[in-house]
């Protein structure tokens, strides 16, 4: 889970626990991307996941800003939810880029209905560059795929998004690679019996 922790321009990120089996101890760390001079805002939207189904909910920006960041805010005892997706989006509208948000997909495992807060980290800034890469997850396996910004741009977040369906996805990650500033990671689980469409993103600044 990934959320600023207050709203303000001194905000910083947020890294839930993730606990799975593992025979050796894991490295663990936290990046912040920071930047001065921005007038940033923080729209939420905050919805709930149904009980033992999945859940997309979106975070928009306004007032002609654009998407630098977001994530989620989940509910509920540990494991009882899963944040499987967490992405920008395009809204379809004249850029034809997804800048306009923040997109998440949610495996709610428990009984009951769960809260999910979707927070969106916009701002008006020139120079902003948006790089995807379109792939498929293999079946039963890991894919890992990495977007670079292109020449003379840095890294200031990105995301992943994909098909796979409910309970099914069981470790998505996505990660900023220091110290290279140039290029942004991402990693899927498909556990399901067939492949599926997904989508890495790269939010890049000149």
């Amino acid at each position: 889970n990934q959320v600023p922790t207050q709203t303000g321009p001194d905000s910083t990120w947020q890294v839930a626990e993730n606990r799975f089996p593992s025979t050796s101890n894991l490295g663990l760390y936290e990046t912040t991307v920071c930047a001065s001079g921005a007038k940033v805002s923080y729209p939420k939207q905050r919805t709930g996941a149904p009980a033992r189904q999945g859940k997309v909910a979106s975070a928009r920006c306004g007032g002609g800003k654009h998407v630098l960041a977001g994530g989620a805010l989940l509910g509920g005892p540990e494991r009882s939810q899963r944040l499987v997706a967490s992405a920008p989006f395009d809204s379809r509208d004249r850029g034809k880029r997804p800048d306009d948000g923040w997109r998440v997909a949610v495996d709610n495992f428990d009984t009951r209905r769960l809260g999910v807060t979707v927070v969106a980290i916009c701002a008006s800034v020139r120079g902003l560059s948006y790089v995807r890469r379109s792939y498929r997850a293999p079946k039963r396996a890991r894919k890992h795929v990495t977007v670079p910004c292109p020449a003379g741009e840095s890294i200031i977040g990105g995301g992943v998004r994909h098909a796979i369906r409910y309970g099914r996805a069981a470790l998505v990650a996505s990660a900023y690679p220091g110290p290279d500033p140039t290029r942004w990671v991402t990693e899927i689980d498909n556990l399901s019996r067939k492949p599926a469409k997904a989508r890495s993103f790269a939010i890049c600044h000149r």
